[in-house]
């Protein structure tokens, strides 16, 4: 079963590949007709695995070039702001739990002090979009455990009064 998976996803990284090398839309266009396998969910989180580890690699080579030219120590205590807001929406794009909806406003908060509104339109608007979903979530969250709190509450009052009777 494992091996499988293995191909199948070799397959895919392979029918990326010539996607990406592809050197006319029409060319593209063919490859995706062909291959509807590319149009899943899938796909787009390999892609954005593939960028990311692109623009870790990129990161990697300025920081080897920094620390031959400026060195090591000046090299790693300075963290470029790319680096730092890779590192942030590494994190955002974990999973989430409504426990941490908190940790997510900020980290929302924290990108988008590193990304323009001019510059990288669609992305700004992406974090504007989940900072306000992680609010919404947020007070939906401590909604339902105020709720659930004051339910509780009652419940006791309401117990020991009929006790008391």
């Amino acid at each position: 079963m494992t091996t499988m998976k293995y191909n199948k996803a070799q397959e895919l990284l392979e029918l990326i590949q010539q996607f990406v090398e592809a050197d006319t839309w029409q060319e593209s266009k063919q490859i995706v007709t062909a291959n509807p396998q590319l149009l899943s969910e899938n796909v787009e989180h390999l892609f954005y695995f593939l960028i990311e580890a692109n623009e870790a690699e990129h990161n990697n080579k300025q920081l080897l070039y920094r620390s031959r030219t400026k060195g090591i120590e000046t090299a790693f205590t300075t963290i470029p702001p790319k680096v730092k807001l890779a590192g942030i929406l590494r994190e955002l794009n974990k999973p989430d739990n409504v426990r941490s909806m908190s940790q997510r406003i900020t980290l929302c908060q924290q990108a988008l002090t590193y990304v323009s509104k001019t510059d990288e339109p669609k992305l700004w608007a992406e974090l504007q979009a989940e900072l306000g979903n992680s609010y919404a979530d947020n007070l939906s969250h401590n909604k339902a455990e105020a709720l659930g709190s004051l339910n509780g509450i009652f419940s006791n009052a309401i117990l020991k009064k009929v006790q008391t009777q």
